[in-house]
C-alpha cells in the first residue's frame, strides 16, 4: 500500500478567449452599415468615401481601445510620358500598394487584414497617396464586412415602385408648330459670338480630357453650336460648364 495520499486530479485553468476574438464583434456592431452619400456622376455610381469610413470606425475603436496600424508591404511607382490625341505629350504616374492593417486589442492580440490599392494621376503627384487609399478603403470595408445602410442595388437609386412616384409628370407631346415656335437657348446671333480667350479656354479643357474631334463635335453639338468658329458666348458658358464638371468627376474616379 502506499503511504502517501492521492491527489485528486486537477484540471488547468481554462485561458480566457483572447479580447480581440471577443472585441471584434463588437466592433462590427459599433460601427454599424456606411451610406454611399456621394455620386460619381461620369460613370453614374454612388460611393463611400474615406472620410465616411473614419468618421464611422474611430468613435468605435476608441470605445473599445482597439488600434488600427497600416503597414506597406509592397510598393510600385511608374512614371512615363505619354502622348495626347491632341499631339502633345504628358507625364502620367501610375501607383499600386499592397497594405497589410492590423487591429489589436489591448491584450496584444489582433487580426490582420490585407488590401491592394491603384491610383493614376496626370502631371503630379497623387498617383501613390490615391493608391494608399484606395488599398485602405477597401481592405476596412471587406475586413470588416461593412455593409451599406440600404439594400437597394447598386445600379438603380430606388425600387421601381419609388421610382415610378418621383418620376415627374410628363407633359403632353407638343405639336410641331409648337416646337418651331419654341426658343433654343443656345442659340445666338452673329454679335454673341464667343470671344478668342473662351475658345482657348475650351480647346485647353478637351485637352486636358484627352477628347478627340469627335467627342468635341459631340459636346459642341449638344449645346446647339456647329462649330468652334460659330460658337455663341451662351453656347460657350454652357460648353465649359459641362468640360469642367467632366474633369472634375474624372479627378474623383480616379481616387473612389
Amino acid at each position: 500500500m502506499s503511504s502517501g495520499t492521492d491527489e485528486p486530479n486537477q484540471q488547468a485553468p481554462a485561458k480566457p478567449p483572447r479580447q480581440i476574438a471577443v472585441l471584434m464583434p463588437k466592433l462590427m456592431a459599433a460601427v454599424g452599415a456606411v451610406p454611399r452619400g456621394h455620386r460619381n456622376r461620369a460613370q453614374n455610381y454612388k460611393y463611400r468615401s474615406i472620410d465616411d469610413l473614419q468618421a464611422a470606425l474611430q468613435p468605435a475603436l476608441i470605445k473599445y481601445g482597439l488600434v488600427l496600424r497600416q503597414t506597406i508591404r509592397k510598393y510600385k511607382l511608374r512614371v512615363h510620358a505619354e502622348d495626347t490625341k491632341g499631339g502633345g505629350s504628358r507625364l502620367v504616374s501610375r501607383a499600386r500598394v499592397w497594405l497589410a492593417i492590423d487591429i489589436i486589442a489591448p491584450d496584444g492580440s489582433g487580426v490582420a487584414i490585407d488590401g491592394v490599392g491603384e491610383g493614376m494621376d496626370y502631371n503630379g503627384d497623387k498617383a501613390s497617396s490615391k493608391a494608399m487609399v484606395a488599398a485602405w478603403k477597401y481592405a476596412v470595408t471587406l475586413g470588416l464586412s461593412i455593409p451599406v445602410e440600404d439594400t437597394v442595388d447598386a445600379d438603380g437609386d430606388a425600387p421601381p415602385k419609388e421610382q415610378a412616384k418621383a418620376a415627374p409628370k410628363q407633359a403632353p407631346p407638343k405639336s410641331a408648330k409648337a416646337l418651331d415656335a419654341t426658343p433654343n437657348p443656345y442659340v445666338g446671333h452673329d454679335h454673341d459670338k464667343a470671344t478668342p480667350a473662351r475658345v482657348d479656354e475650351i480647346k485647353q479643357l478637351a485637352k486636358s480630357l484627352d477628347m478627340g474631334a469627335h467627342a468635341l463635335k459631340a459636346e459642341l453639338a449638344g449645346v446647339g453650336a456647329a462649330s468652334l468658329v460659330s460658337i455663341t458666348e451662351a453656347q460657350a458658358d454652357h460648353l465649359l460648364g459641362i468640360l469642367k464638371s467632366k474633369r472634375l468627376e474624372q479627378e474623383a474616379a480616379q481616387v473612389f
